[in-house]
């Protein structure tokens, strides 16, 4: 786990060292110790008996990071294992095969429909629920001052989704807020990915905006065979300038769709930082509330000229920093998800 890690990847490494549920053997597979090195510490493992074996996300998040022997060394555990998938939608296949080589006994998912739970139950015969990529750490991420205060009016940082999500809203609501600011207030919005923060620097930036630009993480098409994100990629590969209506007409029908919505880590990091945030809303299975929690515009931006009448309504923007901040340090705290998981764990047994 690298340093300056995401809190989706060190975030709950880092609460499970200060859980007092749990008793926690804590192992870093991404350290600079030589390879041959940390097998061996993993092997050590081997003659200790545990409740559950638990691999975060960054195990296979974009690529598998747990060698072959290594999970001869697992399953030699004879432990349940439970497994924190990670990027809902990027060679999913070959996660399938990974959980069920290692017969996981618990998937824990970043969403919350029942939809998607029952494809994974189905398709890997355990359990699977839903959880947060990361929860809400005042420790990490801490209030800001003064809103009226705030250097910047609107702040946004993301990169562009990818076509087989089946919708650009990351793109969609930093032109429109763009344009609709130009003139009117000071933004710093970017898709660019070297404009991205590490963990401090994002720290830093949700604390100096008055506002942030949100949306829920995934996209309106899941599948466990990546066959719509092998179709537009394939498209996008012969034909680099591929129209949205182009790609879209290798989506499969609507019909066929299953959503994979989730609260994004961005969104519970700005509340920890008492940042409001001008999101489209979306049904992620929480209780976030339209105008209460978040500042809700419109997916068609019918609403955008209120929106942004509200970035200088300080005292509103006050209420649903504070609203937020309450919200999700109730729900989202890392005591609260542990609870859920500890209740998964005991079924289990």
């Amino acid at each position: 786990m690298k340093k300056d890690a995401p809190s989706y990847i060190s975030g709950y490494s880092n609460a499970f060292k200060r859980s007092t549920l749990f008793d926690v053997t804590v192992v870093n597979v991404e350290t600079h110790n030589p390879l041959s090195e940390r097998f061996n510490r993993w092997s050590a493992l081997a003659g200790r008996k545990f409740d559950a074996v638990i691999l975060l996300h960054s195990i296979f998040s974009s690529a598998l990071k747990l060698p072959p022997r290594w999970r001869d060394a697992l399953r030699s555990l004879r432990s349940p294992i439970v497994y924190f998938i990670a990027n809902e939608y990027y060679r999913m296949p070959e996660k399938m095969k990974f959980a069920q080589e290692l017969n996981v006994s618990l998937l824990v998912s970043q969403c919350f429909s029942e939809r998607v739970l029952d494809l994974y139950r189905n398709r890997l015969g355990c359990m699977a629920i839903g959880l947060p990529n990361t929860g809400f750490d005042k420790k990490c991420f801490s209030p800001g001052g003064a809103i009226s205060e705030r250097p910047i009016d609107i702040g946004y940082r993301m990169v562009p989704g990818h076509p087989s999500f089946g919708h650009w809203e990351r793109e969609d609501i930093a032109v429109a807020v763009e344009k609709a600011a130009e003139g009117r207030y000071i933004t710093d919005i970017s898709l660019k990915i070297e404009d991205r923060f590490g963990l401090a620097g994002w720290g830093r930036f949700l604390q100096n905006s008055k506002t942030q630009l949100a949306v829920a993480s995934g996209g309106n098409i899941f599948e466990l065979d990546d066959k719509t994100l092998m179709r537009t990629s394939d498209l996008i590969k012969s034909h680099p300038r591929a129209t949205r209506e182009e790609i879209a007409a290798v989506y499969p029908p609507k019909s066929e769709w299953i959503p994979l919505r989730t609260l994004s880590s961005r969104i519970i990091e700005a509340a920890a930082t008492k940042t409001p945030q001008i999101m489209y809303h979306e049904k992620l299975g929480t209780s976030f509330e339209p105008d209460i929690d978040f500042i809700a515009l419109h997916k068609d931006h019918s609403n955008l000229s209120d929106v942004m009448d509200r970035v200088t309504d300080y005292p509103f923007l006050e209420l649903v920093a504070n609203n937020c901040f309450k919200k999700l340090k109730d729900h989202m705290s890392y005591d609260r998800i542990f609870t859920k998981l500890d209740t998964a764990l005991k079924a289990l047994s």
